[in-house]
């Protein structure tokens, strides 16, 4: 067992040339104003907007409910500048009270949306407001939305990371298993959802790396990478770190939202067999999700936002592996092993996501996150490899064959050296020209749930923020007959071999798919003739737990420029529990003894 205590306190205080920008002149009469700003179109909030004073240097920026807050103002007229990127900025005049709170809200449009009006409130203004917070970011920050490279069919967030600048996918077969940020290696970057550590059960490994399979995409509004570390970040962020940003459904001034896709994945190719629900029909997956976003409550202060994905991913496909002589002088390079491979993979990734969001009053909102994910990989590959054991150099001449004129063996090893490059012949030898197999079935699944309660206050030029989070990850590797998570056939690599084989492998027709003919030895298409028949199970599990509090204090200054005080603190508890039994079986034949004449798989 792995387990780990971390206790952070950070601070960042952004100051900007104090003095020089300080606001001018103290009147004595002061006001202020606040408000939204939303989008009319779409009824969304606008996170990032700028809120100016014309004619002066005073802004602010809005928050993620679209909030503003311009303190110590003049008693009097004045102008708002409101500005948001795509769309046309809007001057708001609004009279300054002494003593007063004065609520303005503002509703931005756009003439493009007369073109646009059923698609601009996906990807157009995703993009428009990730460009946003990344331009008001005070360090090296990327966002994304989640709408920003259309429907990312099966979920997986890797899928999505990878086209952004600065990071590059690990995949795993086809998927996005993990990605480096800068280069940096994926172990050293840290992945959080809104703001706290997810866990990750990393394959049932000891590795710190976050494995985005056993994550979806479904939840999530936005995407927030920091390349540079912060103060205020983990320490588990060296390299990056990637924050996902859950959707709320106080993103938007109300009304319900429901959405959804249907269709389904196929890939030609070999299937294997596998659960109907997950191939209703042989080679057809289904795939499906939706998103449901309303705000209730008599005083339209209840927030809910559910989402649902399936997506079943059926692959299958074949191969073949050659491995050639390494040699330094001149000459052709022989064929030492040449295999062929088929290999069926259904991958399935299940997730559902609640958050409530709960407006206490106007300056205080309670927030509950819950988010359940779940991966299956159900494995079946056979495996035939055709291979001589030892390279054939001058420093080994029993392996090279004298052959005569004809190009028949004479005397010496089992290799012809005088074909060409495009033919390697390959003499019987009963221990070192070998004809092996092997058959596969693994199951590998995983799971990772999320609580989070949260608390955020808005006061007069201040935000408090705090926590708390719960998050368990497990991974499982089900090929034992005993103890299976899943009801199936029992799971494991079946591996055996035959000796004295002769074989041509031929490579005149096509360079990396080669005809091979036998010609001495035992049939290779009769199972009764192979020998050291060995059954591998390797029944492992990983389980991952992270508990974690968090407390965040934000002061705005009132200078000129936006500026702020920052500090707080995060408490973390981390734990890693590996489970593995494995077991290998060999098949001694009616004696019971191993090694006899009747060890054969007939």
């Amino acid at each position: 067992m792995i387990s780990q205590l971390i206790v952070r306190r950070g601070w960042t205080f952004l100051l900007a040339c104090l003095l020089p920008f300080l606001a001018h002149g103290q009147a004595a009469d002061r006001g202020a104003i606040s408000g939204r700003v939303s989008n009319s179109a779409t009824r969304s909030y606008l996170e990032g907007a700028t809120v100016a004073i014309g004619g002066t240097n005073r802004t602010a920026i809005t928050d993620r409910e679209g909030r503003y807050q311009l303190n110590e103002l003049p008693a009097g007229p004045v102008v708002l500048v409101v500005t948001f990127a795509g769309l046309d900025p809007q001057n708001v005049p609004v009279t300054a009270k002494s003593g007063q709170m004065v609520t303005r809200d503002v509703e931005l449009t756009a003439e493009i949306y007369k073109l646009e009006k059923f698609t601009v409130a996906g990807q157009r203004e995703g993009t428009a407001k990730a460009e946003t917070l990344q331009r008001i970011a005070p360090n090296v920050k990327a966002v994304v939305s989640s709408d920003t490279f259309g429907n990312v069919a099966d979920g997986n967030i890797g899928d999505l990371l990878q086209h952004m600048a600065g990071l590059t996918g690990d995949y795993n077969g086809p998927e996005v298993r993990q990605v480096s940020i800068r280069g940096v290696s994926s172990a050293l970057n840290s992945v959080t959802m809104d703001g706290q550590q997810v866990a990750s059960a990393q394959s049932a490994g000891t590795g710190r790396q976050f494995e985005f399979e056993q994550a979806s995409l479904g939840n999530i509004e936005t995407i927030e990478v920091t390349k540079a570390p912060t103060p205020d970040m983990d320490g588990a962020s060296i390299g990056g770190s990637v924050n996902l940003v859950t959707k709320s459904a106080f993103d938007r001034s109300g009304g319900r939202v429901f959405t959804f896709g249907a269709g389904f994945a196929t890939q030609t190719g070999w299937q294997g067999d596998t659960d109907k629900w997950k191939q209703p029909i042989k080679g057809y997956g289904p795939s499906f999700n939706f998103s449901y976003q309303d705000v209730l409550g008599e005083k339209r202060n209840i927030g809910i936002t559910v989402t649902g994905l399936l997506h079943s991913a059926p692959q299958g496909n074949a191969n073949i592996n050659n491995s050639y002589e390494r040699k330094a002088a001149a000459g052709p390079a022989f064929n030492y092993s040449t295999g062929r491979r088929m290999l069926s993979n259904t991958r399935t990734r299940v997730a559902a996501g609640v958050k409530l969001d709960y407006r206490w009053s106007d300056e205080t909102t309670v927030s509950f996150n819950t988010s359940w994910n779940y991966f299956h990989e159900d494995s079946d590959s056979r495996t035939h490899t055709l291979s001589t054991v030892g390279v054939a150099t001058a420093a080994t001449p029993q392996l090279l064959a004298t052959v005569d004129v004809n190009g028949n063996r004479t005397g010496g090893g089992y290799i012809n050296p005088n074909y060409t490059s495009q033919l390697t012949r390959v003499y019987a030898h009963p221990t070192l020209s070998l004809s092996s197999g092997s058959v596969g079935a693994t199951d590998k699944s995983g799971r990772t749930y999320l609580f989070s309660p949260s608390v955020k206050h808005r006061l007069d030029g201040m935000t408090i923020n705090y926590s708390l989070s719960y998050s368990d990850s497990a991974t499982y590797y089900d090929p034992a007959q005993t103890r299976s998570k899943y009801v199936s056939r029992p799971k494991g690599v079946v591996t055996y071999q035959m000796g004295g084989v002769g074989y041509i492998v031929d490579r005149t027709q096509h360079q990396y798919y080669p005809v091979i003919t036998q010609t001495e030895g035992p049939n290779l298409y009769d199972l009764n003739n192979y020998r050291a028949l060995l059954l591998t199970q390797t029944d492992q599990r990983g389980y991952d737990k992270v508990l974690a509090g968090k407390f965040d204090f934000k002061k705005d200054l009132p200078l000129s420029l936006p500026t702020y005080f920052k500090t707080g603190f995060t408490a973390q508890q981390q734990k890693r529990h590996l489970w593995r039994d494995p077991h290998r079986y060999n098949y001694t034949g009616p004696d019971g003894i191993l090694g006899t004449a009747d060890d054969n798989t007939g």
